[in-house]
């Protein structure tokens, strides 16, 4: 279960379903996972009390936790595009990474925008999380 959710937080903390963090896969293919990231996750689990990754998941809190731990917005909690392309390019395979990296930037372009408040406000990160979670999904899952 934690292998999923580690996975989650590499791409904006959306949703993947993949069986362990020692055998996380994308079409086949070993996906990059780092001890900091794990490090995060149960940090963010703490803070939002969070009790289950699956129950975190749910939780807009943590994956505004978790997208700020990575790295992945600027110093305004904006969403960056040149930081999700670093993350698709640290963590996916480099054989899916060229149609990792539009999705990535589409979903920035479209979502990244409605950060509102971000000192205060979980659920707008939803949105560019969600878009981030299918779009790797969809790119992984397929054959």
């Amino acid at each position: 279960m934690i292998g999923k959710t580690i996975l989650t937080t590499l791409l904006f903390a959306g949703v993947v379903a993949l069986s362990s963090a020692q055998n996380m896969k994308c079409r086949g293919m070993d996906m990059k996972v780092y001890e900091m990231d794990k490090m995060w996750m149960m940090e963010c689990m703490k803070e939002t009390q969070a009790k289950t990754p699956k129950e975190a998941m749910m939780m807009p809190c943590f994956r505004k936790c978790m997208v700020i731990k990575r790295g992945i917005v600027d110093d305004m909690g904006m969403p960056n595009k040149e930081k999700a392309i670093e993350l698709v390019k640290m963590t996916a395979p480099d054989a899916v990474q060229s149609e990792l990296i539009p999705m990535a930037e589409s979903c920035v372009d479209m979502h990244g925008g409605k950060v509102k408040d971000w000192k205060m406000s979980c659920e707008s990160y939803v949105p560019v999380c969600q878009c981030m979670a299918d779009a790797f999904m969809n790119t992984c899952m397929k054959m």
